[in-house]
């Protein structure tokens, strides 16, 4: 299978995955077990930990984690998504409908409504109010309470609920409101999210109009404040950091104080000893922000006795905490081969509670993440790599002053641009354009050919272009696959390979590149079966395997098949 990897890398991959036809099949055909035995599945999507991780620390890993999954479950090495726009909302919404972004309408974590001229955030919906009354203070400005409405199709747990008539459960938890929002789904019996502003866990008036008592017990006994005044230092003093990751300080990463909130470059981290929202900031982009999460999911399975009746039940987790200290520190330092080891460990502990409070071959785990990750610039451009940093809001304003040369004649400056260009996409004024009769395909075009000519702009996909059919670029396809016609911008830029959208410092994703599309996708457990695969396989295979594994539908929007209950999963015949 060299050859896949080769072309997989990385211009090839939108064409490679689309020209089998799988992700666009009209198809969705699954084989189901007669029977099964599994009581709990448990969904673990550890943001941002991409797809070498696993193997590329592997002898510094205990026993029980990542090292028994390839020893006796299930791992596939080669596992990609095939679209372009790999962020944390379109990860998760995948993962969960087995869907790709155009289809379930998640295209990036916010987009702009162009009618009403204002962001919109895809986990939030404005009849909806966040609860406890003070929780969701970092999510002021979003409009609403959380809410999974601008989702179009059902997710894994939405088909459970029907299969089962009500009696499966589902819950969903994480550091980020949408990590849990959007696997979640619509039919959910509870979806918690950790604020960073309080340090408490809360959900929205979708769900329920009150908390659990055993989550409002939670919150009462405010147990992410165990680590006030302390240090986040390495996990294992018996490993050489610096051969297996590199220098603890160099070039890019974050140190200072950004957005209010303290970094050091190197080890050991304090902790502020208030419990205020930066102290809660801190313990966020460490690793103790995921033990928040796999306490809460011990507590769960015991408050609502999952696994422990005659319907199958669904535990979806989010570790968020795997991205904010990747996004800080980047994918080659030790605080990333920390939160990696720290990981293993979570996972080999997440196995002995299974086994005791739902019983051995009664659970299945599933394991992936929402996307990986780039390397930070500065590391790259000292390997001699063409590498660096886009000012994302220079290049607007920059793109402003073309436009009104271009086609003004003479007027006042405009911003053609509205404040609001969000990641990759970038809107159009349009009230403006009509205003003052510009053709917007004119301005768009104009606009796409000027961003081409650019530092570090690779394409700059115009929305003619990616609601065309002309397939005369190999990586559109996996542009078109995430864009979508009202929610998408009029232009989608691509940076060149090794850059980043954003200046400052951390790192970040959200590119077609095999470096954010790789991530991995293990199964342990009952449904597990000991194999390591370098079949081509995406994110998306999730719901359905679950699905084949429990005996029901896959959700309506799914658009993977599976083989045989008893071959290997693959895009389909060979």
């Amino acid at each position: 299978m060299h050859w896949f990897r080769h072309l997989l890398y990385p211009s090839c991959l939108g064409a490679l995955f689309f020209a089998s036809g799988a992700l666009i099949s009209a198809e969705r055909e699954v084989q189901v077990k007669a029977e099964s035995n599994t009581r709990l599945v448990v969904v673990c999507v550890f943001d941002q930990l991409r797809g070498d991780y696993p193997t590329r620390w592997k002898n510094a890993y205990g026993s029980k984690g990542f090292r028994r999954i390839m020893a006796e479950g299930t791992h596939y090495t080669n596992c990609h998504y095939p679209y372009g726009v790999t962020l944390t909302g379109p990860g998760h919404a995948s993962i969960t409908t087995g869907a790709i972004p155009k289809t379930h309408g998640i295209i990036a974590n916010e987009w702009y409504d162009s009618a009403k001229a204002q962001e919109v955030y895809c986990a939030t919906g404005e009849k909806y109010k966040n609860i406890p009354q003070k929780f969701g203070a970092a999510a002021t400005k979003r409009a609403g309470g959380g809410s999974p409405e601008h989702l179009r199709v059902p997710t894994i747990g939405d088909s459970l609920k029907e299969a089962t008539e009500g009696r499966g459960k589902v819950f969903a938890f994480s550091s980020k409101d949408r990590g849990a929002i959007l696997m979640a789904g619509k039919k959910a019996d509870g979806c918690y999210w950790w604020d960073t502003d309080t340090g408490k866990l809360g959900t929205s008036t979708y769900y329920r109009d009150a908390l659990e008592p055993w989550v409002s017990e939670w919150n009462y006994e405010s147990p992410a404040e165990k680590w006030l005044g302390l240090k986040w230092n390495r996990y294992r003093s018996n490993l050489d950091y610096n051969k297996l990751a590199g220098p603890d300080k160099v070039l890019g990463e974050a140190e200072g104080t950004i957005s209010g909130q303290p970094y050091s470059a190197v080890f050991p981290h304090e902790f502020p000893t208030k419990p205020d929202k930066i102290y809660f900031n801190t313990v966020y982009a460490s690793p103790f922000a995921n033990e928040l999460i796999f306490d809460l999911a011990v507590k769960a399975i015991e408050a609502e006795k999952l696994g422990q009746d005659e319907s199958p039940d669904l535990l979806l987790l989010s570790f968020s905490s795997n991205d904010a200290v990747g996004h800080a520190w980047g994918p080659d330092s030790h605080e990333v081969l920390d939160i990696t080891l720290r990981t293993d460990d979570l996972l080999a502990r997440m196995f002995r509670e299974l086994d005791t409070k739902v019983g051995k071959g009664k659970w299945t785990v599933y394991i992936s993440a929402d996307h990986g990750v780039c390397p930070l610039p500065e590391l790259s451009k000292a390997l001699g790599k063409d590498a660096g940093r886009i000012d994302i809001e220079d290049l607007k304003k920059r793109a402003d002053v073309f436009l009104n040369e271009r086609f003004n004649d003479k007027k006042p400056p405009v911003p053609f641009i509205p404040t609001k260009t969000i990641s990759e996409h970038i809107y159009l004024d349009r009230s403006l354009l009509k205003k003052n009769n510009w053709n917007a395909d004119e301005v768009t075009l104009a606009l796409s050919q000027w961003l081409l000519t650019q530092d570090g702009v690779a394409k700059a996909y115009t929305r003619a272009q990616l609601l065309g059919s002309e397939n005369t670029d190999p990586m559109i396809e996996s542009y078109r696959a995430c864009y979508d016609a009202q929610r998408g911008g009029d232009i989608v830029l691509l940076q060149k390979e090794n850059w980043l959208l954003g200046k400052g410092k951390g790192t970040s994703h959200g590119t077609p590149y095999e470096y954010d599309t790789h991530v991995p996708l293990m199964v342990f457990g009952n449904g597990g079966q000991k194999l390591v695969s370098n079949e081509k396989i995406t994110p998306l295979h999730v719901a359905p395997l679950i699905a084949r594994e429990l005996g029901i539908p896959v959700p309506a929007g799914c658009t993977i098949k599976l083989n045989a209950a008893s071959a290997p999963v693959t895009f389909g015949a060979p």
